[in-house]
């Protein structure tokens, strides 16, 4: 029967060592079998098993009391362990505490062996800084070293050359690291959101921070500008983002009114001195950066590598600002800019002819170089 159903129920909770008042709820007749009911009368119960504190006992003593509870349960159950319990030593005496650091070292661990925080004054620079408004051509010629326009009756073989770079690579690195510890001496917040921005930035914000950088000092700046022109070959997306402020840099800041020198052009036999070669070096570096942007960046985008007319005569008119602005890599722009003017795109063509006049409106003496060069481009 029912009845007898739950008594063997009830007796054997009992022997699980549950509360009498769950296993006589159990074994009621009185009405049905009420789990909620049951499970509030065996809560109740255990809870007012628990050793309680005395009333009027602060909340650090009803802690301690409750630690010591803790600790009672622990040793009862370690007692009825058979396995012996192993003593470790506590590990806060095997590691002697640390002091704490002082708050000049709260710096970034990159840039403290970077530029060497706190290892005194910087040290002075071989090439200058140019002053707001100054570019870097009149900032060497306002510090003459004696040596800047000499050129080689012939260019160097090519073990000198090649030796001449790696002595003024290792020349730039040690002056861009004196430069940096002595810009983020006296600008250290602003400094630190640039670097933080070319490393992890995207692509309009990088191109924003090479072109502050690169505008500072170019020639202490060399590899942002070397990474900005590396991000205008990558793609149409790329090139239209960092059109504009590269053509500023080119037109208005790194390109000088005249050629500028390769490194085999110079007279590196005997060696020149660490400063006269450091001056030859990033004018040769800014030489090739400028041969890149126009390989690599500009003329594949203009002669058809790209489909998209916008792309094709944005790159046609940067030829025209660039051949107005400066002697430099003028013939391959000339021919360009020339073959564009027979492109299929009219808008294409329009953009190319408006350039030439440009070019021969700041230029007229080039008038007979642009006939000639039209002249050739008609006949083929």
């Amino acid at each position: 029967t029912m009845a007898e159903l739950r008594g063997e129920v009830a007796a054997f909770m009992k022997g699980l060592g549950m509360g009498g008042a769950a296993a006589c709820a159990l074994a009621s007749t009185d009405g049905e079998l009420d789990p909620f009911k049951q499970r509030n009368e065996l809560d109740e119960e255990e809870h007012a098993a628990k050793p309680r504190a005395p009333a009027g006992y602060s909340r650090e003593e009803r802690q301690a009391l409750r630690k010591a509870e803790r600790s009672a349960v622990q040793e009862e159950r370690d007692g009825a362990d058979p396995k012996p319990a192993t003593k470790t030593r506590p590990v806060a005496r095997l590691v002697p505490a640390l002091p704490a650091a002082p708050r000049e070292w709260e710096a970034s661990k990159s840039t403290r062996s970077k530029r060497g925080a706190g290892s005194g004054k910087p040290k002075p620079l071989l090439l200058p800084v140019p002053s707001p408004g100054e570019v870097w051509w009149e900032a060497l010629a306002a510090h003459p070293s004696g040596r800047d326009d000499e050129l080689a009756p012939m260019p160097a073989e090519a073990e000198v050359v090649q030796a001449a770079e790696e002595r003024g690579l290792a020349l730039l690195e040690i002056e861009m690291a004196n430069y940096e510890a002595g810009h983020d001496a006296q600008s250290g917040g602003d400094r630190e959101w640039l670097r933080k921005t070319l490393a992890a930035g995207t692509i309009s914000d990088r191109t924003a921070a090479s072109t502050i950088t690169v505008g500072e000092s170019p020639l202490h700046s060399l590899p942002a500008l070397d990474s900005l022109v590396s991000m205008a070959g990558k793609g149409e997306r790329q090139l239209l983002s960092t059109m504009d402020g590269l053509l500023e840099l080119w037109t208005s800041r790194l390109l000088p009114p005249r050629k500028l020198r390769a490194l085999d052009a110079r007279p590196l036999n005997p060696p020149p001195s660490d400063d006269v070669l450091l001056r030859w070096y990033t004018e040769h570096r800014l030489r090739l950066a400028y041969e890149v942007f126009i390989r690599r960046a500009l003329l594949p985008h203009a002669q058809g590598v790209t489909a998209i007319m916008h792309v094709k005569r944005r790159c046609v008119v940067a030829m025209a600002q660039l051949l107005q602005a400066a002697p430099e890599r003028e013939g391959e722009l000339l021919g360009a800019l020339v073959s564009k003017l027979g492109d299929p795109e009219p808008r294409v063509a329009s953009a190319a002819a408006h350039g030439l006049g440009e070019v021969l409106h700041t230029h007229p003496a080039m008038g007979e170089t642009v006939a000639g060069e039209a002249a050739t481009f008609s006949l083929q």
